[in-house]
């Protein structure tokens, strides 16, 4: 879970996001496609920040670390539960 506390304003801002599903005061919840996006952008040499910003994403807002927390986060995911069945950059 993020640090940050972000205010209303904030929350109805990541929530015009289409890749967002729904924000709150402390956490946003990533649309599937995105993630999926995301970890194949990054195994393809993106920088996890590039990912972000160029999906519509203020890394001022969210926190310029979010960006790695989230990639390292959905690898990890990815790397337990599908056992290699997806190929990706570690």
């Amino acid at each position: 879970m993020s640090k940050n506390i972000y205010n209303e304003f904030q929350i109805k801002e990541l929530e015009k996001n289409p890749n967002v599903l729904s924000a709150s005061e402390r956490s946003i919840s990533y649309s599937p496609e995105f993630k999926l996006k995301a970890v194949t952008d990054y195994k393809n040499g993106k920088a996890p920040s590039q990912i972000f910003i160029e999906q519509g994403f203020d890394l001022d807002m969210i926190g310029k670390k979010q960006p790695q927390r989230c990639l390292k986060r959905w690898r990890d995911f990815i790397r337990k539960v599908w056992r290699g069945r997806f190929s990706y950059g570690t």
